[in-house]
């Protein structure tokens, strides 16, 4: 996708920007079936422990089968109380969803993890993106500049704002985030030049 890490799963922590973590996605790796099967098993003598549950659903998204993650996640918030690990779960569900391209599931699934966790940037971007998706332009727009409230150095928030303005029908401010994404590609190939990190 281009608005958004290639596959995300949010583990719970401490601060809410330590939750995005990309995710290997190869599918039918037979270490991975294997790892499945086990946690399968040990879901089945202990259904009610959300950590295997969601462990289970990190297995599956990296399998590539983001139907029975999306299915690990939903038990899994039955299971939870803590608000924090509630909307992590909602944030995994959401991206499992918009992998299978069920937009307006995956949306609000970001809402309800956004509720929860009102300032969580790719939240916020992933729910905008699913808003272009479903060609709600000013939701997307809505969601976009909130996330670059929270975050104004992230090329890819940019990027996506850009193109929601554009569908949107606002040529002139879409141009302004299409220079600011370009002035943050210059500042990066800069410090990269220099040998710092972006």
């Amino acid at each position: 996708m281009d608005f958004m890490p290639d596959v995300t799963l949010v583990t719970p922590a401490g601060d809410e920007r330590e939750w995005i973590e990309e995710l290997d996605v190869v599918p039918g790796r037979s270490d991975t079936r294997r790892d499945i099967c086990q946690l399968e098993a040990r879901v089945r003598e202990r259904p009610a422990e959300w950590r295997l549950r969601l462990e289970l659903a990190q297995m599956f998204a990296s399998d590539g089968n983001f139907a029975a993650s999306a299915g690990e996640l939903r038990a899994c918030r039955e299971l939870v109380s803590d608000p924090a690990v509630v909307a992590g779960i909602f944030f995994n569900l959401g991206v499992c969803l918009e992998n299978l391209e069920r937009w307006r599931e995956a949306a609000s699934a970001y809402e309800q993890c956004l509720f929860l966790l009102p300032n969580l940037f790719w939240g916020r971007v992933n729910l905008g993106t699913c808003w272009m998706r479903l060609g709600e332009w000013p939701l997307a727009v809505k969601e976009l500049r909130h996330a670059v409230s929270l975050d104004n150095r992230e090329p890819e928030v940019y990027r996506a704002l850009r193109d929601a303005l554009k569908g949107a029908g606002l040529a002139h401010e879409a141009g302004e985030a299409h220079s600011r994404l370009e002035e943050l590609g210059r500042q990066s190939s800069a410090a990269e030049g220099r040998g710092q990190p972006n």
